[in-house]
């Protein structure tokens, strides 16, 4: 069953478990303590770690009764905020075979995207001492809370460690981010760096897989265009392969985000070096990094819509309004579709043909040629000073009345902008590495007026699908027309954010430091 797992995480200490119960008395509308139990968790991956490299935990739990095998996605806390996807089933009550096939059949038929068989080992054992509170908030929210003890199984000096964990089950996410806030300041708790997992590998001396880059990749100034386009293009082909298997997987999002990010940033080298390189191939190679590039933003946009109406209108299934609720079954429903659509693009002829032409020029650039002028510090000053004031530009025209379009054409402009900085910010130092955190900042601000602009036309084809279907697909137009309108109030609020932003962004004193970085080469 694939369920949404959101929690705030705490460091904690014994006294500070003890404590809990009473604490959660004070702050909930009502609190049920559960028997302490005992949990075994085994991990399990391949030698190879593929499951790792695509995105996800393989946890093997043995609860009394009752043994569980979860994929988790390897989302990083955020301010001890975990927000991961979670898919799960129960197996029978008798001892795995490791190392072997993964246990069970559902789990075993959803990894079929990685491999037809993977053979599994156990890579560490946690074991856990729970202690569970089922809460109810004055909301009506219902959140489980957790004092756990986690220790390392066959490690002697290990002392383990303490947790608080405060997951939501039902409501909103505004409710669990309350409660957490208040149990933190009344019990002086501190966010949790990292996951139960991650603390496992580390006891057990393993790491979490890594994508090889190394120093080789770094622009140098003295590199020629050619160098730094082979260079810059072999390490994002890498980091695009890299997080293809976990895309085709679908359990972590994380993956198909990075994965569109380098197809991004692919064409942004492309565009950037474009005077230096055979028109033919590269405009062939950026058609063909375009269609992919759509074909991962449609369920991208998905994703962002779909996590946009569950933070405006309630949680889970069943908390949210019946409207929203209605949108987001909807919503999902294109989803699924667009990922099946996304998963054949990932595995057809077609994308390895891509990325056999990626590689293909990058050889090409690795061939000696006589030199050919002016190296990559000289031409990127050129280039990036150029679209600095094209985009200083398009960004002091746009007023109250411009359109979304004007908006969204000085996001891209912004996004590549920034991706350029950060290709070069080797050569060019902390000036331009600086200007890449302040384009991100702008982008983001653009960003999310665009996702609204998008979630509208998203609605508005849906609610045109359902009105030339069936008579009863109305109440769903109505539905769907009712999430619209919370999208357009978003539109407003964030449209309003563009004016301070801009004037935080267009500062005399950070123009001037930008493009003197660059006069000096």
């Amino acid at each position: 069953m694939l369920d949404r797992e959101t929690e705030v995480v705490f460091a904690a200490s014994a006294k500070q478990i003890e404590r809990l119960p009473d604490v959660l008395r004070g702050i909930a509308a009502s609190v049920r303590a559960r028997p302490v139990h005992v949990v075994e968790d085994r991990y399990l991956d391949t030698a190879t770690r593929l499951l790792m490299k695509a995105g996800v935990a393989c946890r093997l739990r043995n609860a009394g009764k009752r043994t569980t095998l979860a994929l988790k996605s390897l989302t990083p806390f955020r301010k001890g905020l975990a927000d991961r996807v979670e898919l799960q089933e129960d197996l029978p009550h008798e001892e795995a075979v490791l190392p072997g096939p993964v246990p069970g059949s559902a789990l075993r038929a959803r990894l079929l995207p990685l491999a037809r068989c993977i053979k599994v080992q156990c890579l560490f054992t946690l074991e856990q001492e729970r202690r569970v509170y089922d809460v109810r908030t004055q909301d009506d929210a219902r959140i489980e809370i957790s004092g756990d003890y986690t220790r390392l199984i066959g490690v002697g000096a290990d002392n383990g460690i303490r947790r608080i964990e405060v997951e939501l089950q039902e409501g909103k996410v505004a409710s669990l981010v309350r409660v957490a806030a208040e149990l933190r300041r009344a019990l002086k708790l501190k966010p949790a760096k990292g996951s139960k997992f991650k603390y496992g590998l580390r006891q057990a001396g393993l790491s979490m897989p890594r994508p090889a880059e190394g120093a080789s990749l770094r622009i140098r100034p003295q590199d020629s265009v050619r160098k730094a386009a082979a260079r810059a293009l072999t390490l994002h082909l890498r980091r695009m392969a890299w997080h293809a298997p976990g895309t085709r997987l679908g359990i972590d999002p994380e993956c198909l985000h990075q994965t569109r990010v380098n197809v991004r940033r692919l064409r942004a080298i492309l565009r950037l070096f474009r005077d230096f390189l055979p028109p033919a191939t590269t405009a062939e190679l950026a058609a063909e990094l375009r269609w992919l590039g759509q074909s991962l933003g449609t369920v991208r946009d998905l994703d962002v819509h779909i996590e946009g109406c569950v933070s405006m209108h309630g949680g889970p299934a069943g908390s949210a309004r019946p409207a929203a609720e209605e949108c987001r079954r909807k919503m999902c429903q294109r989803r699924d579709r667009a990922y099946e659509a996304l998963r054949r693009d990932l595995g057809s002829p077609r994308f390895r043909s891509l990325n056999r032409a990626c590689r293909d020029l990058i050889r090409m650039l690795h061939r000696p040629v006589a030199s050919n002028g002016r190296g990559v510090a000289e031409e990127g000053a050129t280039l990036m000073a150029s679209d600095f004031r094209k985009l200083l530009k398009s960004g002091r025209a746009i007023g109250p009345n411009s359109p979304d379009e004007a908006l969204h054409s000085l996001r891209v402009r912004c996004k590549r902008l920034r991706y350029a900085c950060e290709t070069l910010r080797d050569v060019y130092g902390k000036p331009v590495a600086k200007m890449a955190r302040r384009l991100a900042a702008l982008q983001d601000v653009l960003g999310a007026h665009q996702d609204t602009v998008a979630a509208q036309a998203l609605i508005e084809r849906t609610i045109g699908e359902a009105v030339e279907g069936a008579p009863c697909s109305l109440g769903v137009a109505y539905a769907l027309g009712e999430c619209a309108a919370g999208w357009r109030e978003q539109q407003l609020v964030r449209r309003a954010s563009f004016e301070p932003a801009w004037r935080a962004f267009d500062r005399k004193k950070a123009r001037q430091g930008f493009l003197k970085a660059l006069q000096r080469h």
